[in-house]
């Protein structure tokens, strides 16, 4: 994988991890994206916890699923990733589209 999307994959890690702790849990989600995420009529705070849930299941190692997503889970994925996307400009943009919650 080519630096500058080592680079982006890091930046992104970071300023997700809003407490600085090398994890990625619901409430760095919930810190990171609290506008989008607001409950509302038609979303509960239970639904949302469930959908970030399920969703940082997804960067998991198989079969622990533990709701923390550490630096190395999150290349891991970044990295597969990658290896689909040929242009690093694309890659990057995708990045960005992946962590957009508004809902």
């Amino acid at each position: 994988m080519s630096e500058r999307r080592q680079k982006a994959i890091s930046n992104l890690f970071d300023s997700i991890d809003v407490n600085e702790d090398d994890q990625i849990t619901i409430m760095d989600l919930k810190t990171k994206f609290a506008d989008q995420l607001k409950p509302t009529k038609r979303r509960s705070s239970q639904n949302i916890d469930d959908a970030l849930r399920h969703f940082l299941n997804k960067f998991n190692t198989p079969g622990q699923h533990d709701g923390i997503i550490d630096r190395a889970e999150f290349f891991g994925s970044c990295s597969m990733l990658s290896a689909t996307i040929k242009e690093d400009i694309y890659f990057e943009h995708v990045l960005r589209s992946l962590f957009d919650f508004r809902l």
